[in-house]
């Protein structure tokens, strides 16, 4: 079913991912900065809706929350398209492994901050490690 995606284009949609997780990490930092962070109360709907009504820090929030969403299957998808590929499945599902792992753990880590409004153990330092960990397995499949 995936034999005609090339490694080329495998490559090209790493890269996207990337750039993607990177725009995810810079919102982030615009969602923090705007203190918007607990613009939505709850999780993971927002004031109990799928798309809530949007003011400023609520559409921060909101945007981050869906280009969060939006990286995961990202993710979910080129993880799917590399496995699949013996050649690739050695040298890259380890990394893809660990990658998994992070952003379970970044998903969970985001949940609870709301939830618990904001008394979760995270910081800044745990976004940019798990971001971190997510890079190696995207660029070499970029490469």
């Amino acid at each position: 079913m995936f034999d005609r995606i090339t490694t080329q284009t495998l490559s090209r949609l790493a890269l996207a991912l990337v750039a993607c997780t990177y725009s995810l990490v810079v919102l982030g930092s615009a969602v923090r900065a705007n203190e918007a962070g607990l613009a939505c109360p709850d999780w993971p709907l927002c004031f109990d809706q799928v798309i809530p009504a949007l003011d400023a820090g609520v559409a921060f929030e909101f945007g981050h929350r869906v280009l969060a969403g939006g990286v995961s299957l990202g993710f979910l998808a080129l993880s799917i398209l590399v496995l699949s590929r013996p050649a690739l499945r050695r040298p890259v599902g380890p990394w893809i492994g660990v990658a998994a792992v992070a952003l379970v753990v970044q998903i969970v880590l985001g949940g609870l901050t709301v939830v618990l409004c904001n008394r979760a153990p995270r910081s800044p330092l745990a976004c940019y490690c798990a971001f971190l960990l997510c890079l190696p397995l995207l660029c070499s499949v970029a490469a």
